[in-house]
This record gives structure tokens, C-alpha cells and sequence, in this order.
């Protein structure tokens, strides 16, 4: 039975030599761009029974353009480049979309630590868009390939985009646009210079606007997308509660009350209500009551404030719990 192998190289590195290459029992053809119909005739009517090499230096946008298709179903394929390597070492498919990732990502994928690090994330990628989360993945050094992690460790790492690592590997590694384009599908922030420093503010501001009135936020309009409200709202608050959850908070004795409720109380009706507990978590809501009735904030800060700064002083003169 014969054989017919299919040499893909789509970088067209072995071009110029291949009429130099000889192997034995078996004849070298290569398909040009114009010569689709001769080929097909070549090795599906005039000559079916000697084995071929067939040299393919043309890269398809989909399978509908392979001429040849039906051929090399039945061939075995070969292929000689390093990203080639690379893929088949990784078990990543190799479709014409994600070769032209790793092509564009050759440096990042230039190390075979970096290749563990992508091939022991739980998703295989398959896609150009999973791919390069799974390298913003592995830089990150987290393992949920997901924007909200990826999103947070790189504010994690401070908002100076000189002095930040994480940041600075997605620049050298050339990720840093793809990182870009993800949060501004997410959380409507895009500008032609992006930067880590406004990033944290349109996601506050925006978070903000759940809860207070966007008119309040006058003059604050840029920092701020509607229509990405719910997504920073959630953005933040799961950022609140796994921060509490790995501090151990979550498994630690605690009681909640209200500022109003307690700051009327003599010292010996608050003493049992906090008494044997580990974190006192004081509700106050001045400012938002402020904002939803439509007060004065700016007022609302001030008498905030003062009242905070009392019901600190109150809290150190008791001493009646561990941490706030």
C-alpha cells in the first residue's frame, strides 16, 4: 500500500531547499498556490500507486480552501518546524489560528517551564482568545483561567506599570494588549494609553454607581460605564469576600452591629454584645444614606468622619475586641 506524506510549513522555511532534498523510495512534489487541480489529478487519477512526499507551504484561513482536503484525510502529516514541535509536545491542536498564536507568542513559549506552566492549567487551549489567557494564566501564577483572577492579580501588583512584575512580563512577553482588550470587554475600560491607576478607578466609580446615585458623581463621567455596573459591582465585592475568606475571617468568631445602635449604648450594654468575640464588624451608613436622599455629601464626609474618629476613641478606651 503506498504512502503519501503531507509536509505542512507554513513559515516556508525549507522553501528554496526543498528541490535539494532527496529521499528514497518515494517522489518529492510541492504545491505552489496554482497548481491545486494538478496535483489533485497527479495523486488521485494518474498516479496512484508510488508514495509522495508533498511539500505544502500554503496556509488555509478554513478547510473549505484546501483543495487537497480529501488527500490528506487519508495521509499522515509531518512537520518540521519548532512551533510545530512545540504543539505537538503540549498536545495543542494544531489548527491554522492557534499556530499563528504561538508564533506571535514565541517568546513566551521559548522556555519549557512555560510549557509546563500552560499545560498544567485544567483547560486545554483551543482557541486563540483560551490561549492567551493561559499565558496571562502562567504568568500570573494562578491557576483559574478566567478575566476576574488575571484581572486582580495584576492590580495586586500596584498600579505603577513600571514598578509592577506582573504587569511588566505581560509588556516583555507582548500579552499586555490582549490583556487590555479583556477588560475592556468586561468592564468598559479602554483608552489608547491605558493604565493600571485609572483601571482601579473606573472600577470603583462604576462599582459605586450600584449604590449611589450616578448624579452625585458629576465631572467623574469618563471613569464610569452603566453598562458595566454589575460586572465591576461584582468584581470588587468578590475581591472583599475571598480576601476575608483566605485571612481566615470567614472561620473566625465575629457579630456585626449598626453604628447607630451602639453609639447611644453605655459601655456595660455594649461589653456583652461583643464579649468572646474575634472581628466586630460596625455598619455605618451616613454617606449612603446621604447619597439616597439626595443630602449634601461632601457634608455627609465630614460628619462621617467625626463620627468614626469617636467611635474609634470609644473602642480604644474599652478595649471590647481584637479587630475591626
Amino acid at each position: 500500500k503506498r504512502r503519501i506524506i503531507v509536509w505542512h510549513d507554513e513559515d516556508r522555511e525549507f522553501e528554496d531547499r526543498i528541490s535539494d532534498i532527496t529521499v528514497t523510495d518515494a517522489k518529492i512534489v510541492a504545491l505552489t498556490g496554482t497548481n491545486y487541480f494538478a496535483m489533485k489529478k497527479l495523486l488521485g487519477v494518474d498516479d496512484t500507486t508510488s508514495n509522495y512526499l508533498l511539500y505544502c507551504p500554503i496556509s488555509y484561513e478554513s478547510q473549505e480552501e484546501n483543495w487537497l482536503l480529501d488527500i490528506e484525510l487519508y495521509s499522515e502529516e509531518f512537520r518540521a518546524d519548532m512551533v510545530s514541535m512545540w504543539m505537538d509536545e503540549m498536545g495543542i491542536a494544531q489548527t491554522s489560528a492557534l499556530r499563528k498564536g504561538f508564533k506571535q507568542y514565541r517568546k513566551f513559549f521559548n522556555a519549557q517551564t512555560r510549557h509546563r506552566q500552560v499545560c498544567n492549567q485544567p483547560v486545554v487551549p483551543n482557541t486563540p482568545a483560551r490561549l492567551q489567557m493561559s499565558i496571562m494564566v502562567a504568568i500570573a501564577g494562578i491557576k483559574d483561567a478566567k478575566p476576574n483572577p488575571i484581572i486582580k492579580e495584576v492590580l495586586k501588583g500596584g498600579l505603577d506599570t513600571v514598578t509592577n512584575v506582573v504587569y511588566k512580563e505581560f509588556v516583555s512577553y507582548g500579552i499586555d494588549e490582549a490583556f487590555w482588550r479583556m477588560v475592556a470587554q468586561g468592564m468598559g475600560y479602554h483608552e489608547d494609553e491605558p493604565h493600571l491607576g485609572k483601571l482601579a478607578t473606573h472600577i470603583l466609580l462604576t462599582a459605586t454607581t450600584r449604590t449611589m446615585r450616578q448624579e452625585f458623581l458629576a465631572g467623574l463621567d469618563s471613569f464610569i460605564s452603566g453598562a458595566h455596573q454589575a460586572y465591576c459591582y461584582d468584581f470588587v465585592s468578590d475581591w472583599l469576600h475571598s480576601d476575608k475568606v483566605n485571612s481566615g475571617e470567614a472561620g473566625r468568631e465575629s457579630v456585626a452591629l449598626k453604628y447607630k445602635d451602639i453609639i447611644g449604648m453605655k459601655c456595660a450594654e455594649r461589653q456583652p454584645l461583643v464579649k468572646g468575640m474575634d472581628v466586630v464588624y460596625i455598619y455605618h451608613d451616613t454617606i449612603d444614606e446621604a447619597g439616597h436622599l439626595e443630602k449634601d455629601i461632601f457634608g455627609a464626609c465630614g460628619e462621617a468622619i467625626d463620627e468614626l474618629k469617636n467611635m474609634v476613641r470609644i473602642i480604644a478606651n474599652e478595649s471590647f475586641a481584637h479587630s475591626f
